[in-house]
């Protein structure tokens, strides 16, 4: 939705694709191929060592024999990973039955459990035991030999794929556990872009020796973490006061995704596509275009370098006292 026709992006700020590899270090998002034996925190601990980072974090923990996508995120870029915790995941998982099933039959329990399932935490979670409600978007049977099935799944977040094995293992009435999972996809973010340890430490070892490709490639903008969450761009003129902790009101608005309901996370950008910050709009897309004035979003983590865009509000003053 445009709100205003002619805005363009003035000679502040950057495009995040041309940040410099020092520039990613300061706030960075890494996609890990978490391998199979370490638990994820152990994980993204080697990975500090090897880039030499005091400050990193990690998002949705991965069981040690799971592998795959492991979002990290260096130093200020930590504080976005919160905004990946609800997105949706994608997992690829052989599952065993425990006994000879029919292949059209698997497939038809499958199915059943496309939707809206009910789930109890399993016992070796720290989470506490109780039934929970949780979406399985999709569930693609890919091939079966003998009794080990192999499917891939897009599911809510916080859906146990353990527990999903155990279920429909027991509405085939035979059983049936997770034997291998893999997690392919998180939000946005997926297995073609995730690096392994080795290929970490190969970008960063060429980085030392002067050439910067490798590790270009393997840290992202920050901007990635975000792409799932509907957005607002907004003027230059209005970037300073939500960077110092203004509300963004309409008039600042460039343009926006349709179909923001009030109280939903959306992101903020600038006009060269930087993350100013993540708020809770206060208005859906519909109120906004349907008014001149009024608070849209109320910016409660701010990401973007106040010192970028100049205020506003304050060459303002200095034109009324003049």
């Amino acid at each position: 939705m445009i709100l205003k026709q002619n805005a363009v992006a003035g000679t502040y700020g950057v495009d995040p694709a041309t940040r410099s590899v020092k520039e990613r270090f300061v706030s960075g998002i890494i996609i890990l191929d978490k391998p199979r034996g370490p638990r994820s925190q152990q994980a993204m601990d080697f990975l500090k060592r090897v880039l030499h980072v005091k400050k990193a974090g990690y998002s949705g923990t991965l069981d040690p024999n799971v592998t795959g996508v492991l979002p990290v995120g260096l130093n200020n870029a930590t504080r976005v990973l919160q905004f990946l915790l609800l997105a949706p995941k994608e997992y690829v998982c052989v599952m065993r039955l425990h006994a000879d099933v029919p292949e059209a039959r698997v497939r038809e329990v499958m199915n059943d459990f496309l939707g809206t399932i009910t789930q109890r935490v399993p016992k070796r979670s720290a989470v506490k035991r109780q039934v929970r409600e949780r979406s399985v978007h999709t569930v693609d049977l890919i091939e079966i030999k003998g009794r080990a099935v192999l499917f891939k799944t897009n599911v809510q977040s916080g859906t146990y794929i353990r527990m999903l094995c155990h279920d429909i293992g027991e509405k085939l009435g035979c059983g049936a556990n997770m034997a291998e999972l893999r997690r392919t996809r998180v939000a946005d973010l997926t297995e073609e872009y995730a690096v392994t340890l080795d290929q970490l430490r190969f970008a960063y070892d060429a980085w030392q020796a002067g050439n910067d490709e490798y590790l270009a490639k393997v840290i992202h903008p920050i901007e990635v973490a975000t792409t799932h969450l509907k957005k607002m761009v907004i003027i230059d003129s209005a970037v300073a006061s939500v960077a110092h902790g203004a509300a963004l009101k309409i008039p600042g608005i460039a343009w926006l995704d349709e179909g923001i309901e009030r109280g939903e996370a959306v992101g903020v950008f600038t006009l060269k596509g930087e993350l100013v910050g993540v708020g809770a709009a206060r208005l859906s897309s519909a109120a906004i275009d349907m008014n001149n004035e009024g608070v849209a979003v109320d910016v409660h983590t701010v990401m973007i370098d106040r010192s970028l865009y100049p205020k506003a509000w304050k060459k303002q003053n200095e034109k009324e006292s003049e």
